[in-house]
């Protein structure tokens, strides 16, 4: 499924749908220093096409022993709502500390502070999925366009 909803990613919504992305080459580098390996991503050439809505995004994304930060850092006009998402098998279980549950997996949303949490059931998104939840985090300003969020396998 080539769908933005259904990608580990930042879902770009604006007058009610998804801003497409279109068919581009991002640069990526990487480094590996002493366990900690680092990639850092330009992901602006897939909004090329609709610049005018998303100007730019980038990732980095950090890795050490069993945890793995995210990092995304994007312009977007005003009317475009950046909804940042991940997809899990289970059902995630919000905890009292704000961090998200899925299985083994532990998210712990950083930035934006307070993020309003929803989680949806692919099902009912698409008869594509049998199947698996998408966690989404959105700030509290719809233009807000970045996010932080730690993942550990516990």
């Amino acid at each position: 499924n080539q769908d933005v909803g259904s990608h580990n990613e930042i879902r770009f919504m604006q007058g009610g749908a998804a801003v497409p992305q279109n068919f581009s080459i991002s640069t990526k580098t990487f480094t590996n220093l002493g366990g900690v390996v680092t990639v850092n991503e330009d992901l602006s050439p897939a909004y090329s096409s609709n610049s005018s809505s998303v100007s730019s995004w980038k990732r980095t994304l950090t890795y050490q022993n069993a945890a793995l930060q995210i990092h995304d850092l994007c312009a977007v006009a005003s009317g475009v709502t950046p909804i940042w998402q991940l997809h899990v098998p289970v059902q995630p279980v919000q905890q009292a500390d704000g961090s998200i549950v899925a299985g083994t997996l532990k998210i712990t949303p950083v930035l934006p502070a307070n993020p309003t949490v929803k989680f949806v059931s692919m099902p009912t998104v698409s008869s594509d999925f049998n199947s698996g939840w998408r966690i989404e985090l959105t700030g509290a300003s719809p233009s807000n366009c970045e996010y932080l969020v730690n993942l550990l396998a516990q």
